[in-house]
């Protein structure tokens, strides 16, 4: 019998999986490193969690530039792709 595929579990298996508070840590991080407000967007965040699952954003580069021009905030690309590299650097 052949295999058609295999499935990886990523978080908690194949990498460490974040607790909440460090989720949280990581996202608010990212909110400070583009002058944004923490807390709304933390909240934008959570709400595209089911766009990111679904594949509707393509990457968090995707997801970060959509959440914060929703927030008012203009960093420059540059800037949003060092972020990426650094925080999801596992």
């Amino acid at each position: 019998m052949k295999y058609k595929a295999v499935i990886f579990d990523l978080f908690g298996t194949l990498i460490h999986n974040f607790s909440e508070k460090e989720y949280r840590q990581i996202v608010m991080r990212m909110a400070t490193n583009f002058l944004a407000q923490p807390e709304p967007f933390w909240e934008q965040w959570m709400a595209t969690f089911k766009e990111s699952i679904l594949g509707i954003s393509p990457d968090n580069e995707d997801k970060i530039t959509r959440i914060c021009r929703t927030l008012g905030v203009s960093p420059e690309q540059k800037k949003i792709v060092q972020t990426c590299g650094v925080l999801f650097d596992y």
